[in-house]
């Protein structure tokens, strides 16, 4: 990357492709007159709930591409990867799209009778598990990609996009900041950044995947704010929590930046560099 290059970190985009171009707009402005060219981070969630997940999805996959973009990955990617391994009419291994063994695997939770798969039938489990994705927003990235929502077997999502997704990165850290979809518990950071480190094609050199799964819930779900830093000498940066504005925690050393675009709020980038915020309102409450 370019040394005069400066960061630019985007809240939860949620599939609001005609926000992020404007904001990207603002992005390139501030970048031309700092003369430095901007690197675009997301901090996840680029799908769900919003109109337009399918062409957000593709700006970001072809800007890492180009090593322009980069998006972290978020409790809502996570869900689609897993409802797709689960559902949709796609062979990962015959697509060569590696499942990480550090995934959840739906069929396998119901074997093990693990949570409520012990009290449903099958059936009851499979609606219980393809609501979960499909209540939290998965139902309008279906339709972004010409899907029927109600039938699992329409479900064709291209394959790179599928092997794009399923190779998010959990976190990214630079010299001076550290950046992961929630506010993690500082020690399952360290955990899946060491673990996850030593992987070789979705594979690790584990005995059992439960305690990485474990840690990087917390780096995908958790909303609660740890009583001490995060990282031990860097900022951390998330999104995940809709908020009105922009929220630091001097105590954590973090800065969560989703101020709910989707629900009507806006869409926020920092640019860690200067410490500047930039930010453009939703054209709409996508949820209305």
């Amino acid at each position: 990357m370019p040394e005069n290059t400066w960061n630019y970190i985007i809240g939860d985009i949620h599939g609001c492709y005609d926000e992020l171009i404007l904001l990207e707009k603002k992005i390139k402005n501030h970048a031309k007159k700092n003369n430095v060219l901007p690197y675009i981070i997301s901090v996840g969630d680029l799908i769900d709930r919003g109109n337009k997940s399918a062409d957000v999805i593709e700006h970001f996959r072809l800007g890492y591409k180009n090593g322009t973009h980069i998006a972290m990955m978020g409790n809502h990617e996570l869900l689609m990867i897993e409802a797709l391994e689960a559902f949709a009419p796609f062979n990962f291994e015959k697509e060569n799209c590696n499942y990480p063994t550090w995934f959840y695997n739906y069929f396998l939770n119901y074997e093990e009778g693990r949570g409520m798969s012990k009290f449903l039938t099958w059936e009851d489990y499979k609606t219980m598990t393809k609501s979960i994705w499909l209540g939290q927003g998965g139902f309008t990235t279906l339709v972004s990609y010409g899907c029927d929502p109600y039938q699992s077997d329409s479900w064709n999502i291209p394959s790179e996009t599928i092997s794009y997704l399923i190779n998010l990165p959990f976190y990214l850290e630079k010299d001076n900041f550290v950046v992961t979809h929630a506010l993690p518990i500082p020690k399952d950071l360290i955990f899946s950044k060491n673990i996850l480190e030593g992987k070789k094609n979705n594979k690790l050199e584990i005995d059992s995947p439960q305690e990485l799964r474990n840690s990087l819930h917390s780096l995908v779900w958790n909303r609660v704010i740890p009583e001490i830093r995060i990282h031990e000498t860097k900022i951390h940066i998330s999104g995940h929590t809709p908020l009105a504005k922009i929220k630091r925690n001097k105590k954590a050393a973090s800065v969560q930046i989703d101020t709910a675009c989707v629900f009507g709020g806006k869409l926020t980038a920092m640019c860690v560099e200067n410490n500047t915020y930039l930010s453009v309102k939703a054209l709409k409450n996508y949820l209305q």
